[in-house]
This record gives C-alpha cells, structure tokens and sequence, in this order.
C-alpha cells in the first residue's frame, strides 16, 4: 500500500514534465496535443448508446499500446463479435461492448479506422488514462469493464490496480525479455504480474519466465518438465497438409494439459494470426516454384536499410547469376539512397513504381487463374496426381502470365533489380521469393516482420540483431529453420557479415537449382515427415519447417478465446 502511496505522489509531482512531454511531441506530430482531457482527467465524451450498453452489461476492455499491439488484437476482435452475432460467447458476455485503449496516435488512428466496420454501440477506441487516480476512477466509472486484457508486455500498476477491483484481469500474448526478467521480480511491477488471473505467453520461452516470476523463482533455476517446455515446439512437428489448417480439439486438449502453473498458459502466437491466412497465395508460391524449377533463385532484402543493402551488395559481388534481386526499403526516406547506392554498384535499377499499374493488373490476372484451381479436389489427390496437375495447369494455364511477369519486373536481365519504392505493395512480393533477407537484422534497429515471408514458403535470413522478433525467432530456431547470420566475434565489424553471407547464398542458390520435382512438392506430401528435412545443410527445406511451424500457429487465436474461457 505504501509503495502505491509513494507512486501517486511521485507521479503528482512529475505532472509538469509528463505535459512538457506532450508538448514536446506534439511539435513533431500534434496528434500528442489531442484528447489531454482522455489522458489527464478520464473525460471520455463517447456515443450515449455504448455507454449505456456498458452501463447495463459491463464491457470488455482491451489494452493495446501502440499500432503493433493494435494490429495484434484486430482479428482477435473480429471473432468476437462472429461469436457474439451467433450467440457463441460465454453469456455474460454476449452484450458486452469493446473498449480499446492505447497510448499512442498511430495506434489510434488505426484503431479507429478498424472500428468503422462495426456499430458504434459495439467498440470504441480512446486514450488510456495516465496513472492519475481521478482519470482511472472516471474510465472505470464510464465504461465498467468487467474483463480486461493487456496485450503483451506493457503494465500500468495503478491502473490494474485498479481495474482489479471491479474486473478480470488477463495478460494475453505474453512476453517478457530475458534482459528485463530482474525489473519484474519485486516492486509494483510484480505487483501488476501477480494481479493477472491468468498469464497466457506466446511461446515456451516466454511462459517459463511468467512462470520464474509467479513462483518467486531465480530464472536459471527453473526446470520445466519435457512436456511443458516442448509443447510449443512439438506441436508443430505434426503432419499437416499445406490446404488443411483447421485447428482441432485435440490441441485444446493439450494446450490445457500444458499448463505451467495455475495461471501461466501456453496459447501460440497471436502475432501469425494478425496476418491473413491466403491459401491462394501458398498455391501461387508453388506454381511459381515448378516454373522456375532449376531456375533462378529470388532473392528479396524487405524492409531494409542503405546499410544492409551494403553488406548485401558486397556479399553477392563475385555471385554472377543463379538469383534475381529485389530490394524493399523500410522507409521513403530511404528509397532514393539505397537507388543510388544500386547503381553505384552497377546494378541497373527498375522502380516498381514506374509500373505499379501494369504491376498490379498482372498480379489481378494471375489470381484469378489461380481461384479457378478446385481446392478441395486438390487437396484429396495422391502425390503423383497433384504433380501431375500442378505440371499440366503451369504448361497449359499459367507460364504466359509468369513470362509477363519476369519481363515486366526485369528478371530476364542481368544486372537488373527490382526497386520497390511504393507503399503496401511489399507483402505481394513474398509469393514469388525464395529467399528473404529480413531488414533491421544487421543494424542496430532489431528486425522487422519475419512472419510473412514464413507464410509464404520463403526461406529466411537474419543478421544476430533481432530483439524486436525474439518470440519469433526463438521458436523458429529451435526447429533450426531460420538462419541467423554471425560474425566471427562481437567486436568483428559489419563487414565480417559479407563471407558469412555471401557462403548461404551461394550453397542456397546450388542446392535450389537441384531441386527434383519430388522434392519441390513434398511440402504437400502427406507421407513426408519434418524429420526428413532437418539436416542443417539442406538450406532449401528449412522454409519448410518454418511454413509447418506457421500452420501450427493458426490456432493461436482460438486457443487464447478457449483459455479466456470466453467461449
């Protein structure tokens, strides 16, 4: 009580700093100068009709920080309301409305531009009040949130506190580095922790740290069972066809008999759930593949920087041919640097934006060919059959629009890169790569999506900085299919990274262009085992094991509403 005592007082005090602040920021962007009333006095002046559905039934609050966490939660948010609409919803909570909150104006701005799809008596997406007592007691006073979630790592002590008076308390998609494990064990951080019905973590890593500091233990102390601390990992190494990803009861079943304490969970990863699941898009990949088998290999550097682009250049220097290079920059900003760089390499540059049209007309017509394909007869042929058809429809159907295709994007040309200076336009891309080199990995920046190349059959590249992707990459590396890229020492330069590099790509390059055609679709073979592509060496099977792994985590949605016990 004292320690709350003191933070109350504390954050009285720094009043005039918290809105130097705002002010600070709001000269760079004045979005920061929006809404104080929401952020300082709780004043939230919202549509009457949910205020008087959250009156009557209670709401549903959820805590997004900022846009990640709030890309996060929407599909989340989506089923909701699916259940809600067919009455599927636990009942206490089949009229209960959505409150969002989030501390920041691009996490707002999305949040508010997803919520149009719905009733405004159904959501609504404000500030979340600072750890002001008189703004809190007016949020909870407004919208009585009988359940709240807060999305992974962010807590705010006196606002659980709290909540914790009146509501549930979850941690959803929980993940707590390693690194920052010390500042949770005491003090009102442990406090929040300790307040949270249950704790559902992302992965096995990040579980058996809530559990560490649920239990009071020393981290390198504890000791999981097998079963707890495979359970992420294992479940991925079943048999799962590339067209069937419906979760099944079974792995509820064993997400619950995985349990680490009574309130630490293991729910998969909500963040491979934000992106849509596209079978077309798995089916295009595969087509692509069978064209340009023994081909080119399709190199892309996503959502990189004029640094990385200069380890890259330097790597494939001496790699003549075997690879079409595509290059997508992670800001604006950067589109005209990384341009001149290319070309003072010699490359000859073409800009995706001086064709964006004839782009996506092309990419239009190609997908609809590809929709003409009968899944659901597909999925039922026996291996030679689905050879035999991917084979006869790539001859008869599709290598016209492929041959357009590598025209119009300069892949007939030596030399020639692909320049992807247009906005949204990237995550198109991944269906035709085979290999993604994922920016902010080599630099100090910590790594950008890998999940989208996952989903799309591409193989992966990082460089040793991935603190922002750690779930991610740990699981993926447990499985030894992400390859992570070293330098000799940490005190060896960038530049060490090049022969590094420059030795994957080139073993990658030798190993694809000797793909047989058994090989190449054993991604949808229902005989083959994970354990058959797990020689570190075989580069070319490791997207394999992580596109299994992908699948895998499709449930991550439906185990968190099971674990919720909202349905």
């Amino acid at each position: 009580m004292f320690g709350y005592f003191l933070y109350k007082k504390l954050w009285f005090c720094l009043t005039p700093l918290v809105k130097f602040y705002f002010k600070r920021r709001g000269k760079k962007d004045p979005n920061y100068l929006t809404n104080l009333q929401q952020r300082f006095k709780g004043d939230y002046q919202e549509n009457s009709s949910l205020i008087s559905q959250c009156k009557q039934y209670g709401s549903l609050h959820i805590h997004a920080a900022s846009l990640g966490e709030v890309n996060l939660i929407l599909s989340f948010i989506e089923q909701y309301f699916l259940l809600q609409q067919n009455g599927l919803l636990k009942e206490d909570l089949l009229f209960s409305p959505i409150v969002i909150t989030t501390n920041t104006p691009t996490g707002l701005k999305a949040a508010k531009q997803f919520v149009k799809k719905f009733s405004q008596e159904q959501i609504t997406v404000v500030y979340t009040p600072l750890e002001y007592e008189r703004a809190i007691n007016n949020f909870i006073h407004t919208f009585h949130p009988k359940v709240s979630l807060f999305v992974e790592t962010e807590l705010w002590p006196l606002f659980i506190r709290k909540l914790k008076e009146t509501s549930q308390l979850y941690l959803i998609n929980a993940r707590l580095s390693v690194k920052n494990f010390s500042k949770y064990q005491k003090g009102l951080l442990n406090d929040s922790i300790m307040s949270f019905k249950k704790v559902i973590a992302q992965d096995a890593t990040n579980a058996s740290i809530y559990q560490a500091l649920i239990s009071k233990q020393k981290l390198e102390n504890l000791k999981l069972s097998s079963q707890e601390i495979q359970y992420g990992i294992s479940a991925s190494l079943e048999k799962n066809l590339l067209f069937k990803v419906e979760p099944k009861l079974r792995k509820y079943q064993q997400l619950i008999n995985s349990t680490l304490s009574p309130k630490v969970f293991i729910g998969n990863n909500l963040k491979f759930n934000k992106h849509s699941f596209n079978k077309w898009s798995q089916v295009t990949n595969l087509l692509y593949k069978f064209y340009r088998q023994q081909n080119k290999v399709n190199l892309l550097l996503a959502s990189t920087y004029p640094d990385e682009v200069e380890i890259t250049l330097q790597a494939i220097k001496s790699i003549n041919n075997g690879f079409n290079l595509v290059v997508a920059p992670r800001h604006p900003e950067n589109f005209t640097k990384i341009s001149q760089l290319l070309k003072d390499n010699n490359w000859v540059v073409t800009s995706l934006s001086s064709m964006q049209e004839q782009y996506k007309s092309l990419m239009s017509q190609l997908s609809r060919e590809v929709e003409k394909v009968d899944l659901n007869s597909l999925s039922s042929l026996s291996h030679s059959e689905l050879l035999s058809f991917l084979k006869d429809n790539n001859q008869n159907l599709f290598n016209k629009y492929w041959d357009k295709l590598e025209e119009l994007l300069g892949f007939n040309h030596p030399r020639s890169v692909l320049l992807i200076d247009t906005i949204g336009d990237l995550a198109s891309f991944y269906q035709l790569m085979d290999l993604t080199i994922v920016g902010g990995t080599f630099n100090k920046v910590g790594g950008h999506d890998l999940i989208d190349p996952i989903s799309h059959l591409n193989s992966i590249i990082i460089g040793p900085n991935y603190k922002n992707q750690l779930g991610v990459v740990d699981s993926l590396s447990a499985l030894n299919c992400v390859n992570v890229i070293e330098p000799y020492s940490k005190n060896d330069a960038p530049s060490v990274y090049v022969t590094n590099l420059q030795a994957y790509i080139v073993t990658y390059i030798k190993e694809y262009q000797s793909l047989t055609a058994k090989e190449l679709y054993s991604y949808i073979e229902e005989q083959s085992s994970l354990a058959d592509f797990s020689d570190p060496s075989k580069y070319r099977f490791k997207e394999l094991l992580a596109y299994k792994y992908f699948l895998n985590q499709q449930n991550a949605l439906l185990n968190h509403l099971k674990i919720l016990e909202m349905v």
